[in-house]
């Protein structure tokens, strides 16, 4: 995709539609690749499970596509290094992306920027959300919490439906690094061009059933992927232990919980709720 204002525009339109995520240009995730171990190495690519990874970083739009990669990290590093040291997350911090300017939420005087939506292994920024800390939490930052699991489902199934396609990813990569880096970005290109294309098409790679869905009270049926996720070689990032938030983060998020409990609720979040 290229980045410019008017397509993330686009990308925002659909949360706002199907997730009623306003103001999100993305999900954010990043999975863990096994390989094989790759000569001279050292420990480089060794992390915490005691495996050889290389990351797949990447950014999500609301149908199940790649929109940003960064493949080829090394593995025994933290989310927040390899975040940080991404191009992607140069040019965020730097604002090069040109993502459009704060934009009021729908149906409501509140003004929020266009963020992106992930989970605790990234740090909550600015333009980053995160959940809030599963601790006493108030009814209303509870609803913020489901709202916010709701869009990042979406990077989520996004890795599932790749990994449950493409077989490379069921075992670790036995082949040299740059190798696997053109593996992991061809899967990733095709998978964009199967979601992208004709109706046929799509629903033979993805058929419904494939990934996530909700009924009508919110609740959700798991996607077929998740049924051989726990074989595959593509693991989940470790969760990071530091947060170094900035005030205007945490008035952001602070924005959507209000906004989410207020004039954006749904009306099946609250039976969500006790279930949480």
């Amino acid at each position: 995709m290229e980045l410019n204002e008017g397509n993330w525009l686009k990308v925002a339109e659909d949360f706002k539609i199907l997730w009623q995520y306003p103001n999100c240009i993305g999900t954010l995730d990043g999975k863990h690749c096994v390989i094989q171990k790759l000569p001279n190495s050292g420990s480089a690519f060794f992390n915490y499970k005691s495996a050889h990874i290389i990351v797949l970083l990447a950014l999500c739009d609301a149908r199940y596509c790649f929109t940003i990669v960064d493949i080829g990290a090394p593995g025994r590093h933290c989310d927040g290094a390899i975040f940080a040291a991404s191009r992607f997350g140069r040019a965020l911090n730097n604002r090069q992306l040109h993502i459009p300017p704060p934009r009021t939420l729908p149906n409501s005087e509140k003004v929020s920027p266009f963020v992106i939506v992930a989970d605790a292994a990234f740090p909550l920024k600015e333009n980053i959300m995160r959940p809030y800390p599963d601790r006493r939490l108030t009814p209303s930052k509870r609803i913020y919490n489901y709202r916010h699991s709701r869009a990042r489902r979406v990077s989520e199934n996004a890795f599932g439906i790749l990994s449950h396609r493409w077989r490379v990813f069921r075992r670790p990569m036995h082949t040299k690094q740059s190798t696997v880096c053109t593996s992991v970005k061809a899967a990733v290109c095709l998978h964009n061009w199967l979601m992208k294309g004709n109706h046929n098409n799509r629903n033979r790679y993805c058929p419904q059933g494939m990934a996530d869905e909700e009924d009508a009270d919110g609740m959700i049926r798991p996607g077929a992927w998740r049924e051989d996720a726990q074989y595959g070689a593509m693991q989940n990032m470790p969760l990071s232990a530091r947060n170094q938030r900035a005030v205007n983060a945490v008035t952001v998020r602070n924005t959507f919980e209000e906004y989410f409990a207020g004039e954006g609720a749904v009306p099946w979040q609250w039976n969500v709720l006790p279930n949480m």
